[in-house]
Formats: C-alpha cells, structure tokens, sequence
C-alpha cells in the first residue's frame, strides 16, 4: 500500500496499491499541484506484505506564481466636460502593471473600466483577452494607457456652475493565484466652461 504523509498537501499519488512480482519493479506516479509559492515537502509512505516493513519516501517541490503589482489610485487632472478638438489632448494618462517580484509570466486576461454610463474612462492600450492576453515576463512591467473624457448631458452642463469630480473602477484579471482580480480607482476633475450665460435678457423700450 502506498500513502500520502499529509493526505491535505499538495501531493498526490496515483496507484495506492501495487503488487510487484520477484526480480521486477514498478514505478510510483507522483503528482504536485502547489497553491502557494516556496518549496513544499511530505513523505510517500509504502507498507508491504512484510511484517512491520515500512518505507519512507521524501519528496519536494518548489511553488512559483505571478506577483501583480499596481498602484491603488491613477489620478488624471483637470479637462473640460464635453472636449472637443485640442481640449481632448490633455487627458491621457499612463499607468504600469509590474511582475517585478514573480516568479513566472503573468497574464494580463482582461482590462475593463466599471460601472458609468456614459463612460468617463477609456483604455486605449493594451487591450487583451482570455484568448490573446498580454503576457509581463517575471522582472518585467507593462505601460497601461488610458483616456480621460469627462462626459455630461449638455441639459445638464448648462446648470452646472463649478466642477466635478468623476470616479471609476479598472479591473485588471490575470493568473495571479492570490489576486485573481485587482481593482484600481480611477479618479479625474470634470471642469466647465468660463462662459457666464445670464438666466434673462431685458431691453429697453424701443420704439
């Protein structure tokens, strides 16, 4: 019969039971499926037909996963509601996502920015999915480009006086076994127009 010392690990052996015939040998087959990273070790316990005749086996395996490393808030500055034409230029912003502290590539699976409508946050690049994802070597980073477009009904623009702040959420899903999905805010300063619009006109009275 052959055991795992520690049935919960991540080892595991595939034939529990062998029988060996005289002058042959069989081989065990060992599996590791590590869940956190550093090197990991059990016994393989094997008890024979014979009297009081155990053997122990020492057996290790090393984990190694992905790190991703990113900072909580990317904070974009001030762009006017509703750009248009050269207005639009000042709100790019750029951001990293690192594996600098990994052990093996990470996966970038999918970017996606959250929850408004109409959207005020744009990625521009990259743009990967589960099936093409964007791949960051260990020791590596990848540039993150977004775009900031602060956008408004213009009804509601034109009763607006001062400023707004807009804020969102990027999603990052990757390979990360312990951050399988990351949430970093996204925050910018929607400003409006200096144009002072009076509420009424009146004129004199012309003849």
């Amino acid at each position: 019969e052959v055991f795992i010392e520690d049935e919960t690990g991540p080892f595991s052996v595939k034939q529990l039971s062998v029988d060996i015939a005289p002058g042959r040998s069989e081989f065990l087959e060992i599996s590791f499926l590590p869940s956190e990273d550093g090197e990991q070790t059990t016994s393989i316990i094997v008890k024979t037909n014979r009297p009081d005749d155990e053997q122990r086996i020492r057996v290790s395996g090393t984990g190694i996963s992905p790190k991703i490393v990113v900072d909580p808030v990317v904070k974009f500055g001030s762009v006017k509601i509703n750009p248009t034409g050269s207005e639009a230029n000042d709100d790019i912003k750029t951001f990293f996502i690192s594996n600098e502290t990994g052990s093996e590539a990470l996966e970038i699976r999918v970017l996606r920015v959250g929850v408004d409508d109409p959207l005020q946050f744009h990625i521009e690049e990259p743009v990967p999915t589960s099936a093409a994802p964007v791949i960051i070597p260990k020791g590596d980073v990848q540039e993150v480009t977004l775009r900031f477009v602060p956008t408004m009904d213009p009804k509601e623009l034109r009763n607006r006086k001062t400023g707004i702040t807009l804020t969102d959420t990027l999603s990052i899903s990757s390979n990360d076994v312990d951050r399988k999905t990351v949430k970093i805010v996204l925050e910018g300063e929607g400003t409006v127009s200096d144009l002072v619009i009076p509420d009424s006109l009146s004129f004199k009275r012309v003849k």
